[in-house]
């Protein structure tokens, strides 16, 4: 999902700085597609979700497409976000296989938006949510994509000892965490709001 030089991921560690969240704005349509079915389209972001309400209860929501990407499983590219029957929305799957750069907050945040707005319309309350990070390489840029798309859609951490965790062991060989959220608010935030990125620094490498 993130890679990094093998040689430094075991000699890099996360710090932070501030940077404006990006922007994301309502979409331009939500339409029905069918009894259990909504797509969502951002036609300035070229950004396509879909979200299905499932046989078991849950609403799941899929990136359909963004600029270059097109949801393919076959080929590995696929962002999935869920509402379970507890309603905790959870990131469940990012992949943009080798030649998608620069697009991740955007699109697990879109589709987060889509199931939050699908549940809504069933009266699901949506106040905690969660994501699994493991990864043996980037654990800084994993982090960035799902917090920020978190926070762009009114999460923030449970706890800023979970901040702690990824900034001192987001770079280890295995990072295997999961990070509990919780709403905050229901507006997007702004986009002059600053939030933290982490970036990867080495340290005794010659």
């Amino acid at each position: 999902m993130f890679t990094v030089d093998e040689a430094e991921s075991t000699q890099t560690s996360c710090s932070s700085s501030p940077v404006p969240l990006p922007e994301l704005g309502t979409p331009n349509s939500v339409t029905p597609e069918g009894d259990k079915t909504f797509k969502y389209i951002w036609n300035d972001k070229l950004i396509e979700v879909i979200t299905k309400l499932d046989e078991n209860g849950n609403i799941k929501g899929r990136l359909k497409k963004y600029g270059e990407f097109s949801d393919n499983p076959t080929d590995g590219q696929e962002v999935v976000v869920s509402v379970n029957k507890s309603n905790i929305v959870e990131i469940e799957l990012v992949y943009f296989g080798e030649k998608i750069r620069g697009i991740c907050t955007l699109s697990v945040a879109s589709v987060m938006y889509g199931v939050i707005n699908h549940a809504g319309k069933l009266s699901m309350k949506t106040d905690t949510g969660k994501v699994h990070i493991s990864t043996f390489t980037d654990g800084c840029s994993a982090f960035n994509c799902y917090d920020r798309a978190f926070r762009i859609n009114g999460f923030e951490l449970v706890s800023e000892r979970q901040k702690k965790i990824v900034e001192k062991d987001a770079n280890d060989f295995a990072f295997d965490y999961t990070l509990e959220y919780k709403r905050t608010t229901t507006e997007i935030p702004s986009t002059t709001t600053e939030i933290p990125m982490f970036h990867k620094w080495v340290n005794n490498v010659s």
